[in-house]
């Protein structure tokens, strides 16, 4: 049975380069003829580098967690697998009902293939000592971030588990390359 008429969603993110047109596209998936799902961005942009999608992103949280705040706008659940700690009462998408939309984000430092170890050791150990910093940790938390470090290792397997989820979510839901 179908929602008549269906349910209008807009994703919106600021560069609507990636995020919004997987969200997009899980709710077309998992919603079906129940959906009427656009995505759009409010500042398009062109290709950009991995950090200043790290720095939009905290910027973001800033601007929406305000307009949330100032009741501008009205959260409606969270696509992570648990409830954010700045938004407590905000369910997540599983809690509604849709589950299959858990997306955990995460920010990292990557170098150059080939590495010295003594040199990526070095590095790892002063981001460790930067995000254990108080100030840095709030920072973090109120654009949204719960500051982590993870060891070289453990970030390679983080990507590797991104990389491979996003690519059998994109296949599953058939996306092509436009």
């Amino acid at each position: 049975m179908s929602i008549d008429p269906p349910i209008r969603v807009l994703v919106i993110c600021w560069g609507n380069s990636a995020r919004s047109i997987l969200a997009e596209a899980l709710i077309r998936h998992h919603g079906g003829a129940d959906f009427d799902v656009n995505s759009a961005g409010i500042e398009p942009k062109g290709l950009v580098t991995l950090l200043h999608l790290a720095v939009e992103n905290v910027r973001q949280f800033r601007r929406v967690a305000a307009l949330t705040k100032s009741g501008e706008i009205k959260m409606l659940a969270a696509v992570a697998p648990k409830r954010s700690a700045l938004f407590p009462d905000l369910p997540t998408m599983a809690e509604q009902g849709i589950a299959g939309v858990d997306i955990e984000s995460w920010i990292g430092f990557v170098g150059p293939a080939g590495m010295e170890p003594a040199t990526v050791a070095k590095l790892s150990q002063a981001f460790g000592q930067v995000i254990a910093m108080p100030k840095i940790k709030e920072d973090f938390r109120v654009g949204g971030v719960e500051a982590q470090w993870a060891s070289p290792e453990q970030f390679a397997g983080m990507i590797r588990e991104s990389y491979n989820l996003w690519g059998r979510t994109v296949a599953n839901i058939g996306l092509v390359k436009e």
